[in-house]
């Protein structure tokens, strides 16, 4: 029997439950690589499912045009159509994505220690590290997806190092240490707490943001946020906050244009370079 109304809420938090809880059973399955797989799998399918037309949902590393390297990242949210993707021995575990088309990145834990807290900062913080291309003389930024921006404002980064958009977020079971802990510990891992993660939300229905929000409110987008504040609420809504959230950064983020030479490079001239006439 069809249920009369749909319950937007309720599915929502069904489904941010299910994933997190899904995500943790595949990192503790031991008894078969099957199953483990299979449940990653579901996570990614989850996600997926709720995000915007074009957005990917992978696992793997995250790479600059200047050679660095992220730690293994649990949950890639990317442009589908436009990132380079590189993929080690059709291993999607050992795939690698270009910064510039990454739109969020996120790790996820299940009953979620201080030192696990700790772990998640410590990858998350390799992605903050990695440095984007710079725009070029026409102001090459745009909107992800490929939307372009409509002008370009008077705040242009085309003579300063373009931040790190990436959002980053920790997805938890069950969170076992205070947000008080939490704080410190992000003090003692970033000299710039602006580079800390976004936010952390458990199926318990603890939130922790960090950024410019309203009274009451944490920060529903944290584009422009200077990230100066810890917010911490306990709510039915915490995967719903998470999405708007995340659906804020994938509207309203700004990346950069990328070349073929940017990550694809060839040498400026060849040593042996043979002509043959065709006449």
């Amino acid at each position: 029997m069809m249920e009369e109304t749909f319950e937007v809420e309720r599915y929502i938090k069904n489904r941010g439950r299910q994933l997190i809880l899904d995500f943790s059973v595949a990192n503790t399955a031991t008894h078969s690589v099957a199953v483990g797989k299979g449940k990653e799998n579901s996570v990614k399918d989850k996600l997926k499912s709720i995000l915007p037309q074009g957005v990917g949902v992978g696992r793997g590393f995250i790479i600059d045009s200047h050679g660095k390297t992220s730690y293994q990242c649990d949950v890639i949210v990317y442009e589908e159509a436009l990132a380079l993707k590189f993929v080690l021995n059709e291993d999607e575990e050992n795939a690698f994505y270009n910064c510039e088309s990454v739109i969020a990145v996120g790790q996820i834990k299940s009953r979620a220690t201080i030192d696990q807290i700790r772990d998640a900062m410590k990858n998350l913080k390799s992605v903050k590290e990695l440095k984007f291309v710079q725009p070029g003389d026409d102001n090459s930024r745009r909107h992800y997806l490929q939307r372009p921006i409509p002008e370009i404002t008077s705040n242009s980064t085309q003579n300063n190092e373009f931040p790190n958009p990436i959002f980053t977020f920790i997805l938890c079971e069950a969170l076992k240490t205070p947000p008080k802990s939490i704080v410190k510990a992000c003090k003692e891992c970033y000299s710039d707490i602006s580079k800390s993660f976004d936010i952390l939300v458990s199926t318990e229905g603890d939130v922790i943001s960090f950024g410019t929000g309203k009274s009451g409110y944490p920060p529903f987008s944290i584009i422009d946020s200077e990230k100066k504040e810890l917010h911490y609420i306990k709510s039915d809504y915490y995967f719903s906050i998470f999405l708007k959230m995340l659906y804020a950064h994938i509207l309203q983020g700004e990346t950069v244009e990328i070349g073929p030479d940017d990550y694809i490079k060839i040498p400026e001239r060849f040593d042996k370079l043979e002509t043959f006439p065709l006449d």
